[in-house]
């Protein structure tokens, strides 16, 4: 699915950006995203190890929202390409719920070409909200990109609203456009 960019933070040297978000093997979530443009032209964290870090979302990064089904929680999950992740919960809209943070490290493996960069993520299954687990549930799909000089784009399934002035804001719920189907009941 493509990422659109916000009207008000361009970014010439990125082409494109696509995302796409699956059920994972045994109930995780498995996200991809494609990143086509020129490389040298923004500023990609070099590899730096799969550690946790807080604020990856001030740099370039690729984010995942997730929705508990009939519920206003939600996950937050942040990847970049440097391997670091960061994951968080809300019980409302920009509310933390650090009781429920996310703590399993997901799998993240980066690739980069000439032509840009592919991010693919697994969080597994024990990191979701256990509404979330089974029932169908909404996702968001985002990416910030930096460029060398500082400036950030933001690019989303969905920007709420229709007001170019209005700044980007990944976390309104109506921006979280992919519906997962839940997985199918056992006997």
């Amino acid at each position: 699915m493509p990422l659109v960019c916000h009207p008000g933070t361009p970014a010439p040297a990125v082409h494109a950006i696509e995302a796409d978000a699956l059920r994972g093997e045994g109930g995780g979530l498995s996200f991809r995203f494609r990143l086509f443009g020129d490389l040298e032209r923004l500023s990609v964290p070099p590899a730096a190890g799969g550690d946790r870090v807080d604020g990856l979302w001030r740099h370039c990064c690729f984010e995942a929202f997730v929705g508990v089904p009939d519920e206003t929680a939600y996950l937050e999950f942040n990847f970049s390409p440097s391997g670091q992740w960061a994951a968080y919960a809300f019980s409302d809209y920009r509310r933390r719920d650090f009781s429920a943070d996310p703590v399993g490290a997901p799998k993240i493996a980066v690739g980069r070409s000439a032509g840009g960069l592919a991010l693919d993520a697994l969080v597994s299954c024990a990191d979701l909200p256990a509404a979330a687990r089974t029932g169908a549930c909404p996702v968001g799909l985002s990416a910030v990109v930096e460029t060398p000089d500082g400036r950030l784009s933001y690019w989303a399934l969905h920007h709420p609203g229709g007001d170019p002035a209005r700044a980007p804001d990944f976390h309104v719920r109506e921006t979280f456009v992919l519906e997962l189907p839940a997985l199918p009941k056992t006997r």
